[in-house]
């Protein structure tokens, strides 16, 4: 596995800014990891002029979010509470009483995913780009929520918000699925 790229944001909000003046084309079998901060969910922000990713390709945010619990609740806004509660973001965290609350938008995307709580998973992380021209998608984007390493919760799927003036779909895909937990505590 290829790794071109990481970045680690240091602050809340859109701390660290990628800003590319043209095609950003990962290689096949190359990955581009993207972290937000596990504490207050800072985020990169992404601009480009064009994004080739092909098959093989991707974007990875997996486990990158919020930070799960250490034996505690989850962070996060929707964090899942101790035990195992599952971080919510998209809908509620898994556990009938400890799951982490929904929150953030359906049609624009701009948080990191929540942390599940007990020995939880973190939340996926944000991919966040904004493409001035075209983005021919044949790899995969993911940021999905963390599984849970003992008895905990499992972390909420991040968001994915991907903004281009043609997209060009060809077998590529995107996932922000919750992490497994122990129990009845999957992310949301």
């Amino acid at each position: 596995m290829n790794k071109l790229a990481t970045v680690k944001a240091l602050s809340p909000a859109y701390c660290s800014t990628i800003a590319v003046t043209g095609t950003v084309a990962l290689a096949t079998n190359a990955s581009l990891y993207v972290f937000s901060d596990g504490t207050n969910g800072g985020s990169v922000y992404m601009t480009m002029q064009n994004l080739f990713l092909p098959a093989n390709a991707r974007i990875v945010a997996d486990a990158a979010g919020y930070s799960g619990g250490t034996n505690s609740d989850g962070s996060g806004p929707g964090p899942g509470l101790a035990a195992e509660g599952g971080g919510g973001y998209g809908g509620r965290g898994g556990h009938a009483t400890k799951g982490g609350a929904p929150y953030g938008s359906a049609t624009h995307p701009v948080d990191a995913g929540s942390g599940g709580g007990g020995v939880g998973g973190a939340g996926g992380g944000l991919v966040h780009a904004v493409i001035r021209g075209g983005a021919t998608l044949q790899g995969a984007i993911s940021a999905n929520g963390g599984n849970s390493s003992g008895s905990g919760g499992g972390g909420s799927g991040g968001g994915i918000y991907l903004k281009a003036d043609t997209f060009a779909p060809a077998g590529g895909g995107l996932s922000v699925a919750g992490g497994n937990g122990s129990g009845a505590g999957c992310g949301g």
